[in-house]
């Protein structure tokens, strides 16, 4: 990670389909790697919220999630 941490992190669960785009990784390991970066977030002490269910409810909490963090920074 750089010296530069990101002021929130938004941590998707793999609970939906897996598609394939250039930037996903592996499709067979979606959660192992969940708990991967679930645990690096907690060791580094940043600020994260957890992501999970349908596309639109993801979307939904996201935003709430962000405006929630902007009215409070």
């Amino acid at each position: 990670m750089n010296s530069y941490p990101a002021d929130l992190y938004l941590l998707t669960k793999p609970d939906i389909p897996w598609e394939y785009d250039p930037l996903r990784e592996n499709p067979d390991d979606r959660w192992d790697i969940f708990a991967i970066y679930k645990q690096e977030l907690a060791i580094l002490g940043v600020p994260f919220s957890t992501i999970s269910g349908s596309k639109k409810n993801r979307l939904s909490k996201s935003i709430s999630i962000i405006d929630k963090f902007l009215l409070t920074s």
